[in-house]
């Protein structure tokens, strides 16, 4: 600690924040490197309160970054842009803003937290991506996060002294072996890297996706959502937002469900019979056989977005478990009929609408387009 030019106490070493680095992060990374047992000290130099968490989730209408600017000789505003606050009340707080994406509260662990071994070797600070709970892989390196010392087991948290070493056995991460994935078992997680704007899809990637797949027009969100809502089919668990698929689950489980969940979705179907039976009857008239709004169906169509999980699919249905088999045999069923409209250009209207609803039956609807392999 010194004194500054202006008379106030600044911190003896305050090197700058890293562009993708988040607000916990620094803070940790700042006491690190001043000596201080833990970021508590910190918080307590600047009179914020509760620090039981991390600094991420602090909120303008609660919070007075002001003090941790002089600290620190920094602009406040430097300091919110770390933070995942987004100017909310406490009770409102249901979503922040997240490189520049907006996305629910949820999605995120408070006290817990991750780290890529490969990352703090070349670099050692907290990536603002890390906190994503269902990013469960470095996209850079393609390899595991930690959640927990692989030494000792213990749970990595805001709290610790360090940004690379337990708090507990002193294990440096940097210097352990990662576990390397195939670029083709974490392909999920570079969908969701690059939804949120941070590095495109190469053309590895593209080619292991399908570049035309309807997956890539999702927003950050509702990537999030349809990945949870197919891995809680999975495990049955009626989880249509993403909320509860992450419960008590480590990374590592996390990390396979997820990749289970893109299993189901890569092999999506083209839709072709949803192009002929447009030109068959009116897009009105699909949405009322499919039980979903008219634009889900032209999204459908033109494959520009999945975003028809959304409504009755998603936040109205009751319970549904994927059977691959049947929604197969329906498809195949509508494509005969459609197939045989082409060739004698009538159209069997009574076999194609039971078939139809037999494939959106049960609430489900449209699900089963996504769903089969």
């Amino acid at each position: 600690m010194k004194i500054g030019n202006s008379g106030q106490n600044i911190l003896l070493r305050r090197p700058k924040p890293y562009a993708d680095e988040d607000l916990a992060g620094y803070i940790l990374r700042l006491s690190q490197i001043n000596s201080y047992s833990s970021p508590q000290w910190i918080y307590n130099l600047v009179e914020v309160s509760h620090y039981a968490a991390n600094g991420n989730f602090f909120d303008r209408t609660t919070r007075d970054l002001s003090k941790l600017a002089k600290l620190l000789a920094t602009d406040e505003s430097t300091l919110w842009k770390m933070a995942f606050g987004g100017g909310h009340k406490p009770k409102e707080l249901l979503s922040i803003e997240f490189f520049g994406r907006s996305i629910a509260t949820y999605n995120f662990q408070k006290q817990s937290a991750k780290v890529c071994p490969c990352c703090l070797e070349k670099e050692a600070y907290c990536r603002k991506i890390w906190n994503l709970v269902s990013l469960t892989v470095c996209p850079i390196h393609n390899c595991l996060l930690l959640d927990a010392c692989p030494q000792c087991g213990r749970t990595i948290r805001w709290d610790r002294n360090s940004v690379n070493e337990c708090k507990y056995c002193q294990l440096d991460w940097r210097s352990i072996q990662p576990e390397i994935r195939k670029l083709q078992d974490t392909i999920p997680f570079h969908i969701i890297f690059a939804a949120c704007g941070l590095k495109p899809l190469g053309q590895a990637e593209l080619e292991l996706i399908g570049a035309q797949h309807p997956i890539l027009n999702l927003e950050l969100e509702d990537l999030i959502r349809l990945l949870s809502f197919i891995a809680g089919q999975l495990v049955d668990v009626c989880d249509s937002i993403g909320k509860f698929v992450v419960t008590n689950r480590n990374n590592l489980e996390l990390h396979e469900l997820l990749f289970s969940a893109w299993d189901y979705l890569k092999d999506f179907p083209k839709s072709v019979y949803l192009q002929k039976l447009a030109n068959a009857i009116s897009t009105q008239s699909v949405a009322k056989i499919l039980g979903v709004g008219r634009k889900a169906v032209v999204d459908l169509i033109e494959h520009s977005c999945l975003s028809a999980f959304r409504g009755r699919t998603v936040d109205g249905y009751l319970r549904w478990l994927i059977d691959r088999d049947a929604p197969v045999k329906l498809l195949s069923r509508i494509d005969e009929l459609l197939e045989k409209m082409a060739d004698t250009g009538m159209f069997d209207e009574c076999s194609f609408d039971l078939a139809i609803r037999k494939l959106s039956g049960s609430g489900c609807s449209i699900v089963v387009l996504f769903a089969q392999s």
